[in-house]
């Protein structure tokens, strides 16, 4: 009986070993998508993430070379990444391109290049044990994603072929695509009627609901919904409601589907809240922190932060460089005391000096000085309403990015909240 115990305990013992070390696990397939991009130059420690509230994890960035080699820090951290990634249940992609990264994406993916790059793929993934690839081009067949961007009018095809090469080399891969809020564009340079062939090669898309008005116009980065049919809206598709229709109605299914929801927000110059749904023009986030005559300074958690500057470390020249120096991290806005945690009700209002204000419109918040500042963002309250609206209509959420949402200690309060809205908590 003594020799029975010993041979089962033994027997788990070396179970137990090989599951810690296990390569690439198998596509999670039940309940919701938890997406959420961690990217190169993230300071987050990966054995800090609560990984529970993730299902798949993208590593961003690999970026595509001259000769369709990809580019990418291989750092201990990386291998961090995919160990607790693995240990905890949740399956890690290599996210190749981003906005102003994938310059030749319309060459690699060609019919010429298209096997090198392939190649270049495939060997990536088996190197470092990813379980899937992730293809940030974002915007085929046009310059969109960056202002050197090579474009074709054959580039959604290509893509597709692309993804399809990748699929016949990796065939229990997780094959996904971050895309905007409508569908790619056709030969004709018109958003494509029936995107059907990339649902049956992709095991989902991550649709980026943000950066709807960007710098040039005041209004919320990332609206649930336009249900009072604003004009001023830049278009249809311009909500995570609306650009869901657009690719469902292109025939690509809502159960492959994730809905993107930002940690991160636009600071404008305005002097009034009326100047909320006008054009603006927009400043740095971080010109009334250690600025002459301003008192409750603080500093975030990723270091001083200079007046007239948003180049405080390598993540913040980073998020400038994909949408504007006008950018400003979740994070950031509760460590510089803009916002803070009501300990009463758990909910992030409006710091000392500034007052929140709630877009019913596009179901978010927005925050003003009272003076010069106002910043339209995401809180707790607005990404559990997008969750809330995905957990009954799509297949899940995806989070951009990680660190936006680390106030320490373990505390990240956005994906927790989104996980709440989900049913997961």
């Amino acid at each position: 009986m003594r020799s029975t115990i010993s041979v089962i305990i033994m027997v788990g013992i070396a179970l137990s070993v090989q599951l810690a070390c296990a390569g690439p696990i198998s596509k999670r397939a039940t309940g919701p998508r938890v997406v959420g991009y961690y990217t190169d130059w993230s300071n987050v420690d990966p054995s800090t993430l609560p990984w529970s509230d993730y299902t798949h994890i993208q590593y961003f960035s690999a970026v595509t070379q001259p000769d369709y080699s990809l580019q990418y820090p291989e750092t201990s951290n990386l291998d961090s990444l995919i160990s607790n990634a693995h240990a905890n249940g949740v399956t890690v992609s290599l996210t190749i391109g981003g906005w102003g990264q994938c310059d030749y994406c319309s060459s690699a993916c060609n019919p010429t290049n298209r096997a090198t790059f392939v190649n270049n793929i495939v060997a990536a993934v088996n190197k470092h044990g990813f379980d899937g690839v992730d293809i940030d081009w974002e915007y085929p067949d046009t310059s969109a994603s960056g202002p050197s961007m090579q474009s074709s009018p054959e580039d959604t095809a290509n893509l597709l072929a692309t993804f399809q090469a990748i699929r016949s080399q990796l065939p229990n891969a997780i094959l996904s695509a971050a895309v905007a809020t409508q569908p790619f564009n056709d030969a004709s340079g018109n958003p494509s009627t029936d995107v059907s062939g990339f649902s049956n090669t992709l095991d989902f898309i991550s649709i980026m609901n943000y950066d709807t008005f960007g710098t040039s116009f005041i209004g919320p980065n990332s609206p649930l919904d336009n249900h009072c049919n604003l004009g001023y809206y830049p278009g249809a598709s311009a909500s995570a409601q609306g650009s869901v229709a657009a690719w469902t109605g292109a025939n690509f299914p809502a159960s492959k589907i994730v809905l993107g929801i930002p940690g991160y927000g636009y600071s404008y110059t305005a002097y009034s809240t009326s100047q909320y749904g006008s054009a603006s023009s927009y400043a740095s986030p971080y010109s009334k922190v250690n600025c002459p005559g301003v008192t409750k300074l603080k500093t975030g958690i990723h270091g001083p932060i200079k007046c007239g500057t948003n180049s405080t470390s390598r993540r913040r020249s980073r998020l400038a460089k994909r949408n504007g120096t006008g950018q400003i991290a979740f994070v950031d806005m509760v460590n510089n005391g803009y916002l803070q945690l009501n300990q009463t009700s758990q909910l992030y209002i409006a710091g000392p000096g500034w007052t929140r204000y709630w877009d019913s419109c596009g179901t978010a918040p927005y925050i003003f000085d009272g003076t010069s500042t106002l910043i339209a963002y995401d809180d707790t309250d607005s990404v559990w309403a997008k969750a809330n609206w995905a957990s009954q209509n799509v297949g899940g959420i995806m989070f951009w990015e990680m660190s936006q949402d680390d106030l320490g200690n373990g505390n990240f309060p956005l994906i927790n909240s989104m996980n709440w809205a989900l049913g997961r908590k």
